[in-house]
């Protein structure tokens, strides 16, 4: 029970991590970079401050990066809990399903 516990708070902190990350990385290009701030948050019927996931995962997964240390902490970060997420959706699922269903039946 404890292992299903575990799965389920990592999950819900790599998400809640990999959010703070996304909104830290497009304040900083707002505030350094703002051509490619206005690229990245640009959708086909929006202007720029949207949210274009394609467009924001090409560049954290790019080598793009103008050599400042600060943008590589952050996306290498992002990058971090994006792919914790990845791998710990499915254990999580499966262990709050296990939660529910072991609550409810009893």
């Amino acid at each position: 029970m404890i292992i299903m516990i575990f799965f389920v708070a990592s999950f819900i902190f790599s998400v809640i991590m990999s959010f703070y990350y996304a909104i830290k990385l497009r304040t900083y290009l707002y505030e350094n970079h703002k051509e490619l701030w206005v690229y990245i948050t640009s959708g086909p019927f929006f202007g720029p401050g949207c949210f274009n996931s394609f467009r924001s995962l090409k560049f954290i997964f790019g080598e793009e990066d103008f050599g400042e240390t600060e943008l590589i902490k952050i996306k290498k970060k992002n990058i971090f809990y994006q792919v914790s997420m990845c791998i710990l959706i499915m254990p999580s699922f499966f262990s709050a399903v296990r939660l529910i269903l072991k609550f409810w039946c009893e």
